[in-house]
Parts: structure tokens; sequence; C-alpha cells
């Protein structure tokens, strides 16, 4: 059976590749002019400037924001900052009057304590050691001690056969001794040696790392 023969009106709806030209059908629809997008999402013209501008802003407004943001945190913490310096400071202040105060008092009372000690030990016990030390570092050569008056007996018999001349000073307290030749002197007064210790006391407390060498300068 051979296929019949498509009326002449119909073909051009079914082209098929091997035939040259145009579809009939596509070319017989009409052309429309799409026209510019109306979507939201991709507009143009007028409306994509503005959007541009708007996001521009936007932008621009969240950079400021965050600008300012940052500089009020940072003048905020400068702030809490310069509070909390104060504040260790203060403490650190208040810290170091207490620690004075204290030491001062533990200072103050260890003298007091050798003070009475010494009150009441002999006189003999507290000039014997003084003498010794000088004869042992100068021998008896010729010197002068002074003493008050309650005590030069007492510093004659200590000297013994050496050259010491002992003359008297009321205006010494008890216990204090000053010798002298022409190149050596020793002025021992326990005032000044307990002003001294009271002074070292006070520097090892407040400072126990101190070296010594440092307490004595």
């Amino acid at each position: 059976m051979s296929a019949r023969p498509l009326p002449a009106d119909v073909r051009p709806l079914f082209a098929t590749p091997n035939e040259p030209g145009p579809r009939a059908f596509g070319a017989a629809l009409p052309a429309r002019d799409p026209g510019a997008g109306t979507s939201p999402w991709s507009p143009g013209g007028a409306a994509a400037v503005a959007l541009a501008a708007e996001r521009r802003a936007i932008e621009a407004a969240r950079a400021e924001a965050i600008a300012a943001g940052r500089a009020e945190g940072l003048r905020e913490t400068a702030e809490l900052r310069a509070q909390l310096t104060a504040l260790c400071a203060a403490l650190t202040a208040q810290r170091e009057r207490n620690q004075r105060a204290a030491v001062d008092a533990i200072a103050e009372a260890s003298s007091a304590a050798l003070e009475a000690w010494l009150g009441a030990l002999p006189q003999r016990d507290l000039l014997a050691p003084i003498i010794q030390a000088w004869l042992a570092r100068v021998g008896d050569g010729a010197a002068t001690a002074t003493v008050r008056p309650a005590d030069a007996a007492l510093v004659r018999e200590l000297i013994g056969d050496a050259g010491i001349l002992v003359e008297a000073d009321p205006a010494l307290a008890p216990g204090d001794v000053r010798i002298c030749n022409p190149v050596l002197e020793l002025d021992h007064r326990w005032d000044d040696r307990l002003r001294a210790l009271r002074e070292t006391i006070a520097i090892q407390l407040a400072d126990p790392a101190t070296p010594d060498e440092e307490r004595v300068r």
C-alpha cells in the first residue's frame, strides 16, 4: 500500500528537516516585543537606579552605624579602664598605708622591747663589749673615752692599764660612750642604735628582698 499524499494546504504545518525554509506554523505566529522587564527582582531603567541608590544609602547607614558603635564602645572601654586604674591606684595606696602603719607598729614594738631589755641590764654588760671592741681593734695606745659621770669609774675599771684617759660628760645617756684617738673615733649612743634598728626592721618587713647593702645605704 502506498501512502496517500497530503493536501497542499496541510503540508506546510508539518514541514520536516529535509524541507528547506522556515516552518510555516512558526512563521504564521505574530511577533511581539517583550519590552523592558517588569520583575521587581531585576528592574531596569529608573527603577534600577533608584534601587542602587537605596542600596548605597543602606550600606552607608550601616557603615556609619558600625563606626559609631565602635567609637562608643571604645569610649566606654576607655572610661571603664580609667575607673579601674583609679580604683587599683586607690587600693594600692590604701594597702601601702595599712602596711606602713603595721610595719611602723612592729618596728616600734621591737625597738621598745629591746630598749626595755637594755635598760634592765647592768651597766657593765652594756659598756664592757664596747671597751673590749676598741682595745681589740686599736690596742691600748693613747686615747680618750667620754662617758656620763656615773659610768666613769666603771669605764676606768674596764680599761685597766690601757693608756686611755676617761672624761665625764653629763649630756651622755647611760651606756653611751665615745672613744677617740688622733686617727679613729668610736661614738656609741644607744638612742642612735635603737633608731637604726627600728629603720632596719621597718625596711626588712616592708621589702624582705632588699639586699643588706641597700639597707645600710
